[in-house]
């Protein structure tokens, strides 16, 4: 993992899970990972082939224009990448694996941005596994994120097979040689007010 998010909350995550294969969705303070709300979201997978959101942070929503909460998370993607992510969601739920992605996004104006994504089981009743806790990082935040929408995102490495609670280190790449290597450090943020961050719907 590249980004210091996302290894925050899969420190964090790795705390409440304990010695399970994931930890329970209540276990999940938002107090606790304030810094991380704006950019954090929660998947239904308990349906195969589909995964709403149960909530998204309100940066991530705005990052991508739109209310994001009860949308699919597939539909986020093209078509050549929803297999690849529709058996990653499979592992992590079937497995209690995780996944790390590098993600691409484009704004109309045609302004890019590189991202990590980090995707971890929960489980709501301790049982099974039914819920997906993710978190899009972008590598750098240049002055037009939040203000330019990006509607749509795409691979550009991962995600790759993981054992259960572990990271994936295979890659696939997206489209030719876009993908970017993963040992590269990540870029500066850039400087830019801050917003108040929160989630937009608790449930």
């Amino acid at each position: 993992m590249r980004h210091s998010s996302t290894q925050q909350l899969h420190a964090y995550w790795l705390r409440k899970r304990g010695g399970s294969p994931a930890p329970l969705r209540s276990a999940i303070e938002p107090a606790a990972i304030v810094p991380l709300l704006g950019d954090l979201f929660i998947l239904d997978a308990a349906a195969p082939g589909t995964a709403p959101f149960r909530l998204a942070g309100t940066r991530f929503c705005a990052n991508l224009g739109r209310e994001l909460t009860g949308s699919d998370f597939l539909s986020l993607w093209p078509s050549a990448d929803r297999d690849a992510l529709t058996s990653a969601l499979g592992a992590i739920v079937s497995n209690g694996a995780t996944a790390v992605l590098e993600v691409l996004g484009r704004t109309g104006r045609g302004n890019p941005l590189t991202a990590e994504m980090l995707l971890l089981p929960v489980s709501q009743d301790g049982r099974r596994i039914d819920r997906v806790l993710g978190l899009l990082a972008p590598l750098e935040r240049p002055y037009w994120l939040g203000l330019h929408p990006i509607p749509q995102l795409e691979i550009a490495s991962g995600p790759g097979p993981a054992a259960p609670g572990g990271l994936p280190g295979a890659t696939r790449p997206a489209c030719g040689e876009r993908a970017a290597a993963c040992g590269r450090p990540p870029s500066s943020a850039s400087r830019r007010p801050r917003r108040r961050q929160g989630l937009s719907r608790h449930v």
